[in-house]
């Protein structure tokens, strides 16, 4: 799976919780390009707190990004990316 993003605009989306609590979440737009798939879809994730936009360029998932759930399956958590080059490197 490879995550092209292609600017550094983040979306902001705030308000007031059910109980009260202000809350503050940062989107950054990207495009998941999926095998079998001709086309790249568009999609938007929330960046860690306090961490700015990724560069634009092709990036794949790290590890951190999957948990196991309660009920012993494969989840995606917050997404965080590497750049493919260093996944490359990493590998090598």
């Amino acid at each position: 799976m490879k995550i092209e993003i292609k600017n550094t605009d983040i979306q902001n989306k705030s308000g007031t919780s059910k109980t009260g609590k202000p809350y503050s979440i940062n989107e950054q737009t990207a495009y998941v390009h999926l095998e079998g798939k001709a086309y790249p879809v568009e999609m938007r994730f929330a960046l860690q707190d306090g961490a700015g936009a990724y560069a634009p360029g092709m990036y794949v998932p790290t590890d951190a990004s999957f948990f196991v759930d309660r009920f012993g399956q494969l989840s995606l958590g917050r997404l965080t990316l590497m750049p493919i080059a260093a996944s490359a490197n990493k590998a090598a």
